[in-house]
């Protein structure tokens, strides 16, 4: 039979924190799931864990590959995924108990394609409420491309809207391909709905984590993404309708480029530079990075 929900984990290294994270999907309230563990190459116990998990439990299956990065392995999840819906968790984090069956539930109360929730980003000695609440689909959409949390993990959706829209994860990236691919399926989704309350648990105290620990590399991979989704909302014929967003996520980017490197910042989406000096307020920008950019463009 098909299961409801597909529960998608890509794992690696995360041999500390993995437990807590099957746990939770196995404790779940609803009980028509699969998990799906991807082991992308881990070289810890992480893979281990997994296995024994499997042995337990007849609707959690492993697979292990060689390393290929986050969206290879996200993207091998969803083309092994049995379920009508998906759901993405990440091996560092965690769910309620009541997660999935009132994201189920919402979305077949009115044959929703995606339905979102809230998160809490938990830290080592404190949590922190995010709540990302939308009452339909084009708010949701503009937030995710002006960048503020285009994460899969938010969101159950179901696998035909990937299948049919011909969606795919963007290979040779290892950032930004859940905002390029979060992006696309809220383009191609129809109805949307979220609920107001907290279920996911993210794990911000380990040091993989993009936002604990921003780097060079990490930030060329969401220039890729966003150059993929500006191309994308380009080929639709509405990039001018979200020019706002659009210029709101290339400042982003640009600010963390600037952060490491002020030369290659200036070069990164040159196109904004006036805009950026322009708005210098809102970045609080210190004098001497607004002489640099203004002396260098």
């Amino acid at each position: 039979m098909i299961p409801k929900i597909s529960v998608l984990v890509p794992v690696y290294n995360t041999e500390k924190y993995i437990k807590k994270c099957i746990d939770s999907i196995k404790s779940q309230t609803i009980t028509d799931w699969e998990l799906i563990l991807v082991d992308d190459g881990s070289t810890d116990d992480s893979g281990k864990i997994c296995d024994e998990y499997a042995k337990q439990d007849e609707k959690i299956t492993v697979y292990h590959k060689k390393n290929e990065g986050i969206s290879a392995t996200r993207e091998f999840a969803v083309q092994h995924a049995n379920g009508t819906y998906i759901q993405f968790v990440d091996s560092d984090d965690w769910i309620d108990a009541d997660m999935l069956e009132r994201m189920y539930e919402a979305a077949q109360a009115k044959n929703l394609d995606v339905v979102g929730c809230n998160f809490i980003e938990e830290y080592t000695s404190r949590s922190v409420r995010n709540r990302r609440y939308y009452v339909d689909k084009e708010p949701f959409l503009r937030d995710v491309i002006a960048s503020n949390w285009g994460v899969l993990w938010k969101i159950l959706f179901k696998k035909s809207l990937m299948l049919d829209n011909d969606i795919h994860f963007p290979k040779g990236i290892d950032g930004g391909e859940d905002y390029y691919v979060v992006t696309n399926i809220l383009l191609a989704a129809q109805n949307i709905k979220c609920i107001d309350f907290y279920p996911y648990h993210y794990r911000l105290n380990n040091s993989t984590s993009f936002i604990s620990t921003p780097s060079f590399k990490k930030i060329q991979y969401q220039i890729t993404a966003t150059s993929l989704v500006v191309n994308k909302l380009k080929e639709m014929g509405v990039d001018k309708l979200y020019e706002k967003e659009i210029v709101d996520r290339k400042s982003s980017i640009k600010s963390m480029m600037m952060s490491f490197n002020m030369g290659r910042g200036v070069r990164t989406f040159p196109e904004i530079n006036k805009w950026y000096i322009k708005n210098a307020y809102r970045k609080k920008f210190r004098l001497r990075t607004l002489l640099y950019m203004v002396t260098h463009i």
